[in-house]
């Protein structure tokens, strides 16, 4: 199974603490024999020397990242195989017949295996457990050392050695696998909190739009219920106007059936306006409407706007000059003031007055419109322009909460502004900008 280097290289200062731990007794356990001028300590020194050599090099090799990982990890099994076997091989190999020498080795071996066991990490300790018999086997060997050696220590050495290759395999297995167990978790632990972010993100989303979507349901249902209200106070007094009409037309002098006919057509003019204004409101969530602006004399679009709504009750007044013109869409200018005037007629009562009137700001166009109303409370003052905003009126008649938003989007769609502001009057001042005939027209088409 394929190793990550990173996994492999972490071994690395266990090999080399290892390395430095075995160079120790090796050159003690050389010297003192060198002195003493013992048969065989000088081809053992320098097996012990060329292994410890190897060693060093695989080490650097891993440590730059060359070696295959797989590779490096059966190197290691050998080198390590190997050094163990010189350790066992010390009694074979040398002549080892004082028995100040034999204690020497025999502590020299001991203390290596415990400062090892001692300081090597848990996976150095599955190798160490494994070359043991062959330690043994050199101590055997050492124990029984007479003359020529007996017959016994061959014998011994034969079986041991297979012993440490096989634990030497299950160790390099065991190894292997917690490698590839480590880089496993890690890959799960990875893709596991990706998922839990992913989740988090789509549990969001999910929150986000089941908010919007119950906003939406809420301000539906207020819809439908304001629409029910606003369509059916016009058309139900136009009903009852129309009955007494129908059953009475001697009972009503001309004059009256004029006045009558007057009022229909106004309540049936609103209920027109508040479904064309819903119209219009969807059809803008959806799309954009096209503008084509032409040079309009904005007096006479006033003029046709004032007539449509002028009632007994509320005194229009348009004071907009005649020599004034703005580059607008006809149907959308004609709509933008129907609004504002309307809106005023709606929030004036009875005996009040509405102005109309327009300045020439060069490159654009103020119109506003004047009431004498209620004015607008703070708290609408900066949300007056959102849809389904409503003020508090102080006639009878309600509106779709819609118009304003209605103008804020058909001025925005000719580069325009519009704003409120408290009137001389004492009521409220809508006032538009829009392009005048000296400005280049630009309009915005879109949102």
């Amino acid at each position: 199974m394929e190793l990550e280097r990173a996994q492999v290289r972490h071994l690395l200062p266990g090999i080399r603490r290892g390395f430095v731990i075995s160079a120790v007794p090796i050159v003690v356990i050389g010297a003192l024999l060198w002195t003493d001028d013992v048969p065989g300590a000088t081809s053992w020194v320098v097996m012990r020397v060329v292994l410890a050599g190897a060693l060093w090099l695989w080490t650097v090799r891993l440590g730059d990242g060359q070696a295959d990982p797989q590779r490096s990890l059966r190197v290691l099994v050998a080198v390590m195989a190997l050094s163990s076997l010189g350790w066992g091989l010390l009694s074979v190999m040398v002549d080892v017949s004082e028995i100040e020498h034999q204690v020497l080795v025999v502590l020299a071996i001991m203390a290596n295996i415990a400062i090892v066991t001692v300081t090597c990490s848990a996976e150095r300790r599955v190798y160490l457990a494994s070359v043991m018999p062959v330690f043994l086997v050199g101590l055997v060997g050492l124990l029984l050392r007479r003359g020529d050696g007996p017959l016994l220590l061959p014998i011994i050495m034969g079986l041991g050695l297979p012993y440490s290759a096989a634990v030497f395999v299950t160790a390099h297995n065991v190894l292997a696998e917690g490698f590839e167990l480590e880089r496993s978790n890690a890959q799960l632990l990875e893709q596991l909190e990706q998922r839990q972010g992913e989740l988090a993100a789509t549990n969001d989303r999910l929150l986000t739009a089941t908010a919007q979507q119950a906003l939406l349901l809420d301000e539906r249902s207020a819809l439908i219920s304001s629409v029910g209200h606003d369509l059916g106070s016009p058309l139900g007094a136009a009903l009852l106007t129309a009955e007494v009409l129908a059953d009475r037309p001697d009972a009503v002098s001309p004059e009256m059936q004029r006045e009558l006919a007057g009022r229909i057509r106004s309540q049936v003019h609103d209920a027109i306006t508040v479904l064309r204004d819903l119209t219009s409101s969807e059809r803008l969530e959806r799309d954009q409407p096209g503008v084509g602006l032409l040079e309009l004399e904005l007096a006479r679009v006033v003029d046709d706007v004032v007539v449509r709504h002028r009632t007994p009750s509320v005194v229009i007044d348009n004071s907009v000059s005649d020599e004034i013109v703005v580059w607008a869409d006809p149907g959308l200018l004609e709509r933008i003031v129907d609004n504002l005037v309307g809106n005023a007629v709606k929030y004036t009562p009875g005996g009040g007055a509405i102005e109309v009137g327009a300045t020439d700001a060069r490159v654009e166009v103020h119109l506003w419109v004047d009431d004498d109303g209620p004015g607008l409370p703070d708290e609408l003052q900066h949300t007056v322009f959102e849809p389904y905003v409503r003020g508090p009126s102080p006639t009878s008649t309600s509106g779709s909460g819609v118009g304003l938003y209605l103008v804020r989007s058909f001025v925005a769609h000719h580069g325009g502004r519009v704003w409120w502001e408290p009137s001389t009057r004492g009521g409220s001042r809508f006032v538009v900008a829009l392009p005048s005939r000296d400005a280049s027209p630009h309009p915005r088409r879109g949102g």
